[in-house]
């Protein structure tokens, strides 16, 4: 039998990741400290530019894969949430 193998990007941030990346940078969430949690609702309620909302957003575990795999998030560390588990994370500072 022939299988169809699914090659993912394990290190390029895909075009769907990159929106929602993009997306992400405009909210407000993206000036203090957030979790991936956070993130996926702040998603969930940003409109497009088309002025719709989203239909495809990822879930809190695929937005902490790529937010590690892009180079404008980095991890706080020593910050809990408040569940104590999750990664907190903050944007980049351009020095």
């Amino acid at each position: 039998m022939n299988k169809m193998m699914i090659k993912t990007r394990i290190s390029k941030l895909t075009l769907q990741e990159q929106n929602w990346i993009n997306r992400l940078l405009t909210t407000e969430l993206s000036k203090g400290e957030f979790t991936a949690r956070q993130a996926v609702y702040a998603l969930s309620e940003t409109p497009l530019a088309s002025g719709a909302m989203p239909k495809m957003l990822p879930n809190n575990v695929k937005l902490n894969t790529v937010m590690r795999k892009s180079e404008q998030f980095e991890i706080i560390s020593g910050a809990t949430s408040i569940t104590g588990k999750a990664n907190v994370w903050r944007v980049k500072k351009n020095d």
